[in-house]
This record gives C-alpha cells, sequence and structure tokens, in this order.
C-alpha cells in the first residue's frame, strides 16, 4: 500500500489531512501565514483563529503548483498549552524518517519510522507516565514481523510472531564458484533484554562457520548482523540463523527462532 502526497492550498483556510502513522486530524478554522521562502519551499506557521498568539502548527511545504504544495520538511504541531504534540520529518509528501507524538504531559505517545513513505524498522508506543509499551518490528506499511508488549512496570508479557529475520540480494541462493555469500539478521533490540545469535553455515553436515555472534552494527534505523562466506566449492550450502531474546533481568527466554536458508553453487 502506498502513501498518498498531501497537497495543501493556498487559501486562508488550511486542511491538512490525516497522516495515518503519525495522527495529523483535519484542521479545525485556522490563520496560515507564509513566515518564509526559500525558492519553492516555504514555511508556514498557523495559529488558532480565536487564540493569534498560540501557534497550532509550523510546517515546510514545497510548491508543486499555482496553488497546490506537498509537505516537504519539518513539520510541528503543539497542544494548546504549547506543548509539542508531534514532530515528524517530510520528503515530497510522505513521512520521510523519524515521526514522534506526545501526550499532553509532554511524555512520549508514538514513535514511528518511515521510509519514502513506508513504516520501516521498529515502532515504538508509550503509556502516558513514560513507560515503554509495545514495539512492533515493520517491513513496510502492511508487514509487521514481530511485537513485544510490555506491563506498566516495564516487564515483557507477551510476544507476536518471529524475532527472526533474514535480508539478502535477490539471486543470493544460487551462486557460482568464487563468489562472495552475503546476509543480513535484522535485530530485534529491546528494553530490559538481551539478544544471542547462533549463525551456522554448512556443507553437507560439513561446518565452515558455526559462531554466536553478540555484537552488531546499526544501519540506519536497523540493527543487524552482517554475515559474509567465499564458496570456492561447487554444491549445495546451508545457512541457519538461530536467535534467542532472553530477560537480561531473570535471564528466561522470551523468544526463539530459526531461519534456514540454502544456496546453490554451480
Amino acid at each position: 500500500m502506498k502513501t498518498k502526497n498531501f497537497i495543501f492550498y493556498s487559501l486562508a483556510i488550511v486542511s491538512v489531512y490525516s497522516i495515518v502513522s503519525c495522527g495529523v486530524t483535519q484542521c479545525d478554522t485556522e490563520n496560515a501565514q507564509v513566515i518564509s521562502k526559500n525558492d519553492s519551499i516555504e514555511t508556514v506557521e498557523v495559529k488558532n483563529d480565536c487564540k493569534k498568539s498560540i501557534l497550532v502548527k509550523k510546517f515546510q511545504r514545497l510548491k508543486v503548483g499555482p496553488d497546490s504544495f506537498l509537505m516537504n520538511g519539518l513539520y510541528e504541531e503543539y497542544y494548546p498549552n504549547g506543548s509539542l504534540k508531534m514532530l515528524a520529518f517530510f520528503k515530497n509528501g510522505m513521512q520521510d524518517s523519524i515521526c514522534f507524538i506526545n501526550y499532553p504531559n509532554g511524555h512520549a505517545h508514538f514513535q514511528s519510522y518511515k521510509s519514502d513513505g513506508q513504516l520501516a524498522g521498529p515502532q515504538y508506543e508509550y503509556y502516558p507516565d513514560g513507560m515503554l509499551k509495545k514495539v512492533d518490528f515493520n517491513v513496510d506499511d502492511s508487514t509487521k514481523y514481530f511485537g513485544v508488549f510490555y506491563d506498566n512496570y516495564g516487564k515483557i508479557i507477551e510476544t507476536k510472531g518471529s524475532p527472526c529475520k533474514i535480508f539478502a540480494k535477490p539471486g543470493y541462493n544460487e551462486r557460482k564458484v568464487g563468489d562472495v555469500v552475503s546476509i543480513f539478521n535484522d535485530i530485534p533490540i529491546l528494553n530490559r533484554t538481551k539478544v544471542i545469535l547462533n549463525i551456522r553455515f554448512s556443507k553437507q553436515s560439513h561446518i565452515i562457520c558455526d559462531t554466536n555472534m553478540k555484537n552488531f552494527y546499526h544501519v540506519g534505523n536497523r540493527t543487524v548482523s552482517l554475515f559474509i562466506q567465499r564458496v570456492n566449492e561447487p554444491g549445495v550450502y546451508d545457512f541457519i540463523s538461530h536467535i534467542r531474546l532472553i530477560d537480561s533481568v531473570d535471564n528466561h527466554v522470551i523468544a526463539e527462532d530459526s531461519l534456514i536458508r540454502q544456496i546453490t553453487v554451480r
């Protein structure tokens, strides 16, 4: 599902269309004023029509037609008391990068991340007191592969889906002698947990690599392990990832899963 571009018309009354992941709701009557221009980018402030000194929204927009605009750049929205309600970044009308939504008391409510308008990686929800409530791991808007739920005291009470996710370039399972096999494991890093990832690479039960990995790389909004191995002989190879999420307080296993991929080398 692709996120629609959000178009803004140059009127005294500005309507901001709903953004599903970030909760931007349609505006009531408000006064919008362009406070600066830079080429085709405008910075707009929206103030309450009844209380003109109260800032409601501030955002940047890209002019794409005589009377039409796309959200482009920083977006800010405020509660009547002046506290920040929402902070997000847009590119060509779509959320791009991070989005924060706060409760009226200032504590975080939601934190989402999008790439090219699609949810990507961990998405966070919090209780009103600021404690973490839920984390979902997304591939895109319609695909969620792992979810973790916390109680009010920070303890994990439920998990859904598989914590193990493998990423590889198309065609990785068909290689030639001398090629390098490179595979990423997406690792869920969570509060109150430690991760043990075991990677085994073998050919016809002959183990080529078998290791527990505890050190991971941060790539963009993801935390991953990278496996690289040159294959020098033809045959069928097995790549096995086994991941365990362990409660760092009482050491019980929260979630555990394995994924197996076969690679044919000719």
